[in-house]
């Protein structure tokens, strides 16, 4: 089992990597953000219509706000690579994988509507003045923040590694230590017992 993900990790990675570099993730990305602009765009009426008291403007506004999430989330985020980070780098199960993107994705929404009104009515922003806030110094922090947070799990990773490696080291030598070889042991007048090793032993 260990063989096969790391076999269909491999795949996965290298998959990746020929997308970048043949300019697939761009494509991709380009036909994201295209797609979500045709739902922000597509949100307008029924807003109005919602505010007209229009019947049937609820389901449509709901509707196409699904479709503006599920365009959203084809698209990078840093969630999705934190998420498959800790998938596999622990043994999460489904459940917990799934309600952790669940929690995740709640507390996002959340974050952005906090923003968004706190934009709109604390500092009187408009539409063009939050995007910009949020392209220009938002997005760029958190990119900023995931790759410290990568940096920080690489470095204890590393640690671990050394950790591990100077315990298996240790213990080898104590095998060794331990292994047959042609000394006495020096009992003790008082007990008959050998309470540590002799100065020959040590030399040996």
């Amino acid at each position: 089992m260990r063989r096969l993900i790391v076999i269909v990790g491999l795949g996965a990675g290298v998959l990746m990597l020929a997308l970048w570099l043949s300019g697939g993730f761009a494509l991709i990305e380009a036909e994201v953000r295209a797609a979500q602009r045709a739902f922000q765009t597509a949100l307008a009426p029924p807003l109005r219509e919602l505010k007209a008291g229009k019947g049937g403007a609820f389901a449509a506004l709901l509707a196409l706000a699904f479709g503006y999430g599920l365009a959203h989330a084809v698209g990078p985020g840093h969630g999705k690579v934190l998420i498959g980070g800790y998938a596999l780098g622990s043994r999460a199960g489904l459940a917990k994988l799934v309600g952790l993107s669940l929690a995740a994705s709640l507390a996002q929404a959340t974050f952005a509507v906090l923003l968004v009104y706190a934009g709109i009515w604390a500092i009187g922003w408009g539409r063009d003045q939050l995007r910009g806030v949020a392209e220009n110094w938002l997005a760029p922090l958190s990119a900023l923040t995931i790759a410290v947070l990568g940096l920080w799990l690489a470095g204890r990773g590393l640690r671990h590694l050394r950790q591990a490696a100077a315990s298996a080291n240790r213990d080898m030598s104590t095998a060794d230590h331990h292994a047959p070889h042609d000394h006495h042991d020096h009992p003790c007048a008082h007990c008959n017992h050998a309470h540590g090793p002799s100065a020959d032993d040590v030399a040996a």
